[in-house]
């Protein structure tokens, strides 16, 4: 079976969005609308990993129950997992870490959270890595692009992972990222993909709008070439 992961990383400003205005449903937002819309149209699943906070005046335990409960309705195609500490850098703290990795448990069910996960700059510390292993996490998504080391990877795992090797160390995979949204103007890139098993697939929610028509036309391309969207 040839498979798409796509997920959607940097996710905040929609849910203080949800909390500050209150529509009737998370999927009258134009976001989580089109996902829907995606969903019955392509099959799409989705995994949208998402901040605890935007850094001032929303905390994601805000989010009304409403939203919530339609998350977890829809945990078959559409699931959330924690991002990571909010900021431009990687955050060194793993006890927040821990207390906002904890606080998704406790607002979604760890049960409901997706298992696949990527995190804020591809870096965490050894100590956060036992605590995703702990909440269930089993595959880590890694960079498409750049020469840092990212997670507890060593050069010669990182140089694998880039070379499009599927790394397990412990418990964890860890997975290649092949195509971000945010760079394209058209999807005649996705050609090199026709020979693969397994294409990652993702961008970021601040340039979701801009990108729409190619995040469709790339959603819609993978599907009419057989593949199914996991999660």
């Amino acid at each position: 079976m040839k498979k798409v992961h796509f997920s959607i990383d940097d996710i905040i400003m929609s849910l203080r969005w949800l909390e500050h205005n209150r529509p009737s449903s998370i999927f009258d937002m134009e976001l989580y609308g089109k996902l829907l819309e995606w969903n019955r149209k392509y099959g799409l699943k989705v995994s949208c990993y998402a901040f605890g906070n935007n850094g001032s005046d929303f905390q994601i335990e805000s989010i009304p129950k409403l939203y919530i409960n339609e998350i977890i309705n829809n945990k078959d195609w559409l699931r959330f997992a924690y991002h990571g500490v909010y900021g431009n850098q990687y955050q060194n703290d793993s006890v927040l870490f821990r207390r906002e990795l904890e606080n998704f448990h406790n607002i979604f069910g760890q049960e409901n959270l997706a298992h696949i996960v990527r995190l804020h700059c591809w870096q965490c510390s050894s100590q956060e890595i036992e605590y995703l292993k702990g909440s269930g996490v089993t595959t880590l998504l890694c960079p498409d692009r750049g020469t840092e080391l990212f997670y507890d990877l060593s050069i010669s795992e990182c140089n694998a992972v880039r070379r499009n090797l599927k790394v397990k160390k412990g418990n964890l995979s860890y997975l290649k990222t092949n195509v971000r949204y945010d760079d394209m103007q058209d999807i005649s890139c996705l050609k090199e993909f026709e020979s693969s098993d397994t294409v990652v697939l993702f961008g970021h929610e601040g340039l979701f709008r801009d990108k729409v028509v190619f995040v469709e036309e790339t959603l819609k391309y993978f599907y009419e070439e057989g593949y199914t969207f996991v999660i």
